[in-house]
């Protein structure tokens, strides 16, 4: 955030610059040693899957407490929200949500995640990466619809709110003759 320097010509880091790149351990921390005394921004630039990247800096204060210590410990709690995906089946032409839909869902490997039968209120699946793309597939159609001939691909948003994905399908319209 300022310039951190000895005097009034020795810079040790200028306001902006890359301090360093550091990733989580295991237990998702991290430690960072030997900084200077100063004002710096801890930015997220990465996370782990299922989870939404951070996108404010957290100002990180450093200052002298007496003539004696020597190290000082700083602890910062970095919190991430889960991502969060709706998924609606509805009438293509009504807009109203409809029931019998059997789905399943498929990361990017083509691992099955999860599968439901629509229920005429949206499934809602929490913790997916933002780093994968995901397929949804339709394994049968409700009574009196077709079904979907292709599979529905999407990647999950890099942000707090909800996703919505509507998945529309086309009623079987038959003829009648008397």
């Amino acid at each position: 955030e300022k310039d951190i320097r000895i005097g009034d010509y020795v810079y040790i880091y200028k306001a902006g610059d890359v301090v360093g790149i550091y990733n989580l351990s295991q237990d998702g921390k991290i430690e960072i040693n030997n900084l200077p005394m100063g004002i710096y921004n801890l930015e997220e630039t990465k996370t782990m899957d299922g989870l939404v990247i951070n996108k404010e800096p957290i100002e990180i204060t450093l200052t002298k407490q007496d003539n004696t210590t020597k190290v000082y410990t700083k602890n910062v709690t970095v919190e991430n929200k889960t991502t969060l995906v709706e998924i609606y089946k509805i009438d293509k032409d009504s807009k109203e949500q409809i029931t019998g839909a059997k789905f399943a869902l498929y990361d990017d490997e083509g691992n099955e995640l999860t599968s439901w039968v629509s229920d005429g209120t949206p499934y809602i699946i929490e913790g997916l990466s933002i780093y994968k793309e995901y397929k949804l597939k339709e394994l049968e159609a409700p009574d009196g619809y077709y079904l979907l001939d292709n599979d529905f691909k999407f990647n999950v948003a890099d942000n707090e709110g909800l996703q919505k994905i509507e998945v529309h399908n086309e009623l079987v319209l038959k003829n009648i003759i008397i």
